[in-house]
């Protein structure tokens, strides 16, 4: 593994291409000078796939309560979607195949136009996307069941996210440490600060009232968040 790069008074380094999924180039400037590294592509990539995942986590967490009502209404598109499948691929009757077959590409077709008309610029294969439908709601059912088994509770979203995200920055040789040293230098603690403040207000937790307030809480609430994964059981 390359060893990451330093910044140099702050500045960015110049060099390869960089990724720039999720966020601007401002803000990747602004995560860098708080980590004190040059965050390399591959990583970029690992921070904005664990951002979209915490944020679609926070989201379920958030609607905990109406569990029932998704799970209600899950079944339900399962049971639809099962019921679609059946009717654009089940071989039909002989007497019937050439009007269904010519039916169904007239939909087929027909759903396109009216994609195209609503700004999709390329043909979609509709009829794999039909297909995968029950697939992509078994694996929402599934991930709510993972969610159920492990008792989430207000915050563990967020929890879940920060050691996520620690253990990139120490897989890949950057700070990954929440010890309180007065955050006098970049680290960790203040990229996860820098981080938070790029997502709407709702995703944020344990940042300072004021701008420039002490990061301790965030720092504590960190170590929290790692020694809970840790030991699950405690």
């Amino acid at each position: 593994m390359a060893r990451p790069k330093k910044l140099i008074n702050g500045s960015m380094i110049p060099g390869s291409e960089s990724v720039f999924v999720n966020f601007s180039v401002q803000q990747w400037a602004s995560l860098e000078r708080a980590i004190g590294f040059r965050i390399q592509d591959v990583i970029r990539s690992e921070v904005s796939l664990a951002c979209d995942d915490y944020r679609r986590n926070a989201d379920l967490e958030a609607a905990a309560g109406l569990a029932s009502d998704a799970k209600a209404w899950l079944d339900n598109a399962a049971s639809t979607a099962a019921e679609m499948v059946k009717l654009f691929s089940s071989v039909p009757d002989r007497r019937k195949q050439h009007a269904i077959v010519a039916g169904r590409a007239h939909v087929f077709a027909k759903l396109n136009t009216i994609l195209k008309a609503a700004g999709q610029a390329n043909d979609l294969p509709l009829d794999m996307v039909i297909t995968m439908l029950p697939m992509a709601i078994d694996a929402v059912k599934r991930e709510r069941e993972r969610m159920n088994a492990r008792l989430w509770r207000d915050g563990a979203a967020w929890e879940e996210w920060s050691c996520t995200l620690q253990a990139i920055m120490r897989t890949n040789g950057l700070p990954d440490s929440t010890r309180n040293d007065n955050f006098r230098g970049p680290g960790f603690v203040r990229f996860m600060s820098a981080l938070q403040c790029t997502l709407p207000e709702s995703y944020r937790r344990h940042m300072p009232k004021e701008p420039d307030g002490s990061l301790d809480g965030l720092a504590k609430a960190l170590s929290r968040a790692a020694e809970r994964t840790a030991n699950p059981a405690a």
